[in-house]
């Protein structure tokens, strides 16, 4: 993050993983494109959704972890079902042929997985964003991100929707796309912000913490602390929020 910082460069969930590549090389002298792994949810499941994300690690050079690759740590990894396990992987390591590598993780889970992660982020020297999604996996990524910050009461809203989704949207569709954008506000998901923290959603209160529902996703990169990024709000970890809106966030460690 250090570095991206002296480049003038922002890490977040909603930077491209072309620029994230750049900021990691820089942070990492001698890395190699290909050694960089990146782990995130897969299956036929996600491939909507965050396929567009595959793809954009993979046009930068970057090694997509696949179901039974071996992790550093001898054990094999999995990425059909949500955990925040892999963010205790984030950081550089080196092989037995003093090659270096960087793990890191960008994608989703469900609520509880989602805030977990982002919560343990600056205990284990990361930050994490997380942007907001719908609760329904029929858009990728890069489309869900704008959605959830249209304003239902606007009179373009359909208007705007449309060019999100492609076309013209009929009464059914707004009105169920505007329902899911006021019960995550309802729900206290805060969509005033592009990118949000996991501090968003623990606001104090004469000392004492809400409780708070919800779901994530993530990366990590170099250096001391740098910022990757989770039916539902969802957030890159993906972090999700009631069953109509869900989320995704994005981790990484500074330099």
């Amino acid at each position: 993050m250090d570095k991206a910082a002296e480049q003038s460069l922002l890490i977040d969930y909603r930077t491209p993983r072309a620029r994230v590549m750049e900021a990691i090389l820089a942070a990492y002298p001698g890395l190699s494109r290909e050694r960089v792994h990146v782990w995130t949810l897969g299956g036929k499941s996600r491939e909507v959704r965050i396929g567009r994300l595959w793809e954009q690690w993979r046009a930068a050079g970057a090694h997509v972890v696949e179901d039974g690759w071996m992790l550093p740590t001898g054990v094999k990894a999995f990425t059909e079902s949500g955990t925040y396990a892999p963010t205790y992987l984030i950081g550089p390591w080196t092989d037995e042929e003093r090659r270096q590598h960087l793990f890191l993780c960008d994608g989703y889970a469900a609520s509880a997985e989602a805030v977990q992660a982002a919560s343990l982020a600056p205990m284990l020297g990361l930050d994490a964003s997380l942007a907001v999604f719908t609760s329904r996996f029929e858009r990728p990524y890069d489309c869900e991100q704008h959605i959830m910050h249209l304003d239902p009461a606007a009179p373009d809203f359909a208007a705007r929707l449309g060019e999100l989704l492609g076309g013209p949207v009929d009464a059914d569709t707004q009105a169920a796309y505007r329902e899911l954008v006021l019960e995550a506000r309802d729900a206290g998901v805060p969509l005033g912000r592009p990118v949000i923290t996991a501090d968003d959603f623990f606001r104090r209160s004469a000392g004492r913490w809400p409780p708070c529902p919800a779901t994530c996703a993530r990366i990590r990169i170099p250096g001391r602390r740098a910022s990757a990024r989770s039916g539902r709000a969802r957030i890159a970890w993906a972090c999700a929020w009631r069953p109509p809106a869900a989320t995704s966030a994005c981790c990484s460690r500074s330099g």
